[in-house]
Order: C-alpha cells, then structure tokens, then sequence
C-alpha cells in the first residue's frame, strides 16, 4: 500500500484498528525511507493524529510512530514537535502522554525538553515521570531531579538516580540525604544503585552506611558495599567499630589491617573465625607493639593456628625475638613442624628427635634441605647429648646412605674422566685429547668435595658409636 493510501486511511477510516496500523506503518516507513518529502508528508499526517483523531489507541500508536521515525534519525519538523510536546502537556489519556514522551525524548531539542521537564515531573504516569529525568538533568533542575529520588515508583527513582550520575559532585551534594533514604529501603534494586553513587561522597553517615551495606541480605548490594570500602579505605577508618563488627570477613580483614590505638581490639580480633582476620589482626598489632605482653599472648595463641599462614606469621616472629627454641616443646604438632622449617639447627635437632611422625620427618628433611655441612654441628649435638633414639638413628642412618652416594658418586666421575682420557689419548686429536686431559685433572682436584663428604660420613659413624672418630 502507498504512503498516500494509508495516509488517507489514517484520516478517514471509520475502524480505529485501520486507523492504528496506518499510523504504525507511516511510523515504520518513515524511518526506513530515504525519501526527505515522504517523511514529512507522513509526519504532518501522524502529528494530525496525535491532535485530532477521538480514539486514545490512534493517538498513542501516532505518537509512538513519530518516535520509531525519529529514533532511525528523521528530523522532527518543529510543528510535529510541537504537537507532541502538546499532548505531554494537555492529554487526558496515560498512554499517549507516554507515547509523546518518548517522541520528545528522542525528537526534542533542549528548548523543548527544558519547557517540558516540570510538566513532565509531576504527570500522574510513571513512565512519563521516569521519562522525565533526563530532561531534568538536562535543563539543571536539579532540585526537582533530587525531589524524584523520593517517588513513590521504583522505576523513576531508578531513572533519577541514573539521571544523577552525569551531573557534577557539587550540584549532587544536596541529593546525600534522598539517595541515604534510598539506600536504606526494601528494594535491593533501589539499594544498589544508591550505594553506587554515595560512594563519591564523604560524609561520615556515609561511610557508615556503606560497612552497614557490607551486611546486606542481597547479594549484590554487599558486593557493592564490599567493593566500595576498597575503592574508598577512609570509609573504613571512618567507623573502624562497625567494620570490625561487620559479618563480611573481607571488611573485618580491612579493618584489622588499619592502625589503632586500641591494641586490645586487635587481640581479639586474632581469634576471628576467618584466618585471613586472623593473619590481619596479628600483622598490625605486632606493628603496633611487637614486644608487649598483649602481642605475646596473641602470637603463642597463633602459633597453633590451623591456617598454615597464620601459624608461620606467629613463628616468624617468635624467631625474630629469638625465642623459637624455648616455645618449641609448648607448640602443636603440625607448628613444629613449620618450626622445624624455618627455625635454627637447634630446632631441627629438636624436631629430629621428636616423637610425632610428622615433626620427625619434617626436621629430617630440614637437615637434607640445609645441606649436611650445616648440620653437622647439630648432630655431633646430638651425639654428644646421648639421646639414644629410634628416631635419631634412622635420621643419622638416612644421612649416612647420602654421604656414601655422594662419595660413590665423586668416585664414579673421576673413574669415567680416567677412562675417557684413556680412550681418546691415542685415538683422537691433541685438541680433544687435552680438553680429556683437563676433565680428569679437574675431577682428581675437587678435593673440597670429597674431604666434605668424608667429613660428614665421620660424624655421623660418630654418632652411631657415640665416640668421636676424629
């Protein structure tokens, strides 16, 4: 059917169902054609409509044409906007006041959408309010923008909050108090984009109310708050009280990591049922006073941390402090161990003669990791202490097979240097004959290699008889 067909219809059809699909269509035409005077011809005849025809169905479907033909890039001629600008204003009917919003919104010029905006606002339709938001903000209503943010729609109040983020920290400022009243409603789906924009302020109700958000039931508005107290760190030191409290162990770890100047909080706090509080709250609080009594209590405490981190924190510091030795026998199973790894020779000698499996085999695989010349001293230690143990002599046993592999294994590459030279002498060049000659020399002078090895055999024979075989 031609564009002048439906236009016809559209005028003078008594069914309001013809009238309606012409006007879509005109609508649909309109922003696929590329005919300039067609498009103006179809939008004189739906701009008609939205005035004249008596169905509220015809006027809404003419208005919502206008908008498709805009929304493809057709320019709205002013006597078209000015009827749909019209009918925001004067129309009885919602859904054509909804419709000729939307036209406007993508038709309208500045001149329009700022004359309309209060029109707009205070329309009884949710939609056309929501609608509305943009053009606010547009024309610096900011007052009025703010005044939305306490509709009683959730669909406005979330176009004015959207409509809020584009205008500048200072003309939002006077929105702090609405966008609090937001946060703390029912609807997680206002919750959430009010915390997102009160992030950028710093007033301590603020920072408050977001480590309170870090407890919200919605998911997604604790993740907010969490990641908002990231962002924003002072928000935490603002109300460190809340943060400890809060049911998030990532706000609680954040607030045991900020200085205090009340150590005692930070002590219980290494009790927190989350290692990673734990870890946090010992950290700081050795910062603060490594030495005190309080911060002592707290480490022996944590060395018998199930963490793994945690404990290596605590025996950490007790070597520091040079006290490793003396907490050793007070220490679970599984923190000797850990001692075992990372303490002195006199721990490893400890834990070699220990009676738990675990903390046996973890200071005899210290002595290997060591390197046996550092062992040394704490098995003539040993020998001389006269602890005649099962354990002690299968660790002495283990070194002893590893002294004789590596003097077997020195042995072995001096017999094939020996061998190679013999081989090549005769039979190869002088060049590669002598590079031979050098591997044999160099392997019959290592010297240190094998009087170490020897050294280590020594010792621990000594320590089987318990006599020293020097």
């Amino acid at each position: 059917m031609s564009s002048a067909r439906l236009k016809r219809r559209l005028k003078n059809s008594r069914s309001w169902e013809n009238r309606e699909a012409a006007a879509r269509e005109l609508g649909r035409r309109s922003k696929a054609s590329r005919q300039h005077e067609d498009n103006f011809g179809a939008m004189d005849a739906l701009a008609a409509t939205v005035q004249r025809d008596t169905d509220a169905r015809v006027r809404a479907a003419a208005a919502s044409a206008i908008a498709v033909a805009a929304s493809g890039g057709r320019v709205v001629d002013a006597s078209t906007l000015k009827s749909i600008a019209t009918a925001v204003e004067n129309e009885t009917d919602s859904l054509v006041r909804v419709a000729a919003a939307e036209a406007v919104a993508l038709a309208g010029d500045d001149t329009t959408l700022e004359k309309l905006a209060p029109v707009a606002s205070a329309d009884p339709e949710a939609l056309v309010r929501a609608q509305s938001c943009d053009w606010l903000r547009s024309a610096g209503l900011v007052e009025e923008l703010i005044g939305l943010l306490d509709d009683p729609d959730p669909s406005v109040q979330r176009s004015a909050v959207s409509a809020l983020r584009d205008m500048g920290d200072a003309e939002k400022n006077t929105a702090v108090p609405a966008l609090t009243r937001m946060a703390k409603c029912d609807d997680a789906s206002l919750r959430l984009p009010a915390l997102q924009e009160l992030e950028r302020f710093s007033p301590p109700e603020v920072a408050a109310l977001i480590v309170e958000a870090t407890n919200d039931r919605d998911r997604r508005v604790e993740e907010c708050a969490v990641s908002a107290l990231k962002r924003r760190p002072d928000f935490v030191q603002a109300d460190l009280a809340a943060a400890r409290r809060s049911a998030n162990a990532t706000v609680r770890k954040m607030a045991a990591e900020r200085p205090t100047r009340a150590p005692k909080t930070l002590e219980r706090m290494c009790k927190d049922i989350d290692p990673d509080v734990r870890l946090a709250a010992l950290t700081t609080l050795l910062q603060l006073e490594e030495r005190s009594t309080r911060a002592q209590k707290a480490v022996e405490i944590a060395c018998n941390d199930f963490k793994p981190d945690v404990r290596l924190a605590a025996l950490t510091t007790l070597l520091k402090l040079g006290e490793l030795v003396a907490k050793f026998p007070n220490l679970d199973s599984a923190a000797r161990s850990d001692a075992a790894r990372i303490g002195p020779l006199e721990v490893v000698a400890l834990a070699v003669l220990d009676h738990d499996d675990n903390v046996h085999q973890a200071g005899r695989q210290a002595l290997s990791d060591r390197g046996l010349a550092a062992a040394l001293p704490a098995l003539d230690e040993l020998r001389r202490a006269g602890h005649i143990d099962w354990r002690r002599d299968a660790a002495l046993d283990s070194l002893r097979s590893q002294a004789a592999a590596m003097i077997e294994k020195h042995r072995s590459s001096v017999r094939k240097a020996e061998a190679y030279y013999e081989e090549v002498l005769y039979n190869s060049s002088a060049a590669v004959a002598d590079h031979a000659r050098d591997e044999r020399e160099e392997a019959q002078s290592d010297v240190s290699t094998w009087a170490h090895w020897k050294d280590v055999l020594r010792v621990v024979e000594g320590s089987f008889t318990g006599k020293n075989s020097d």
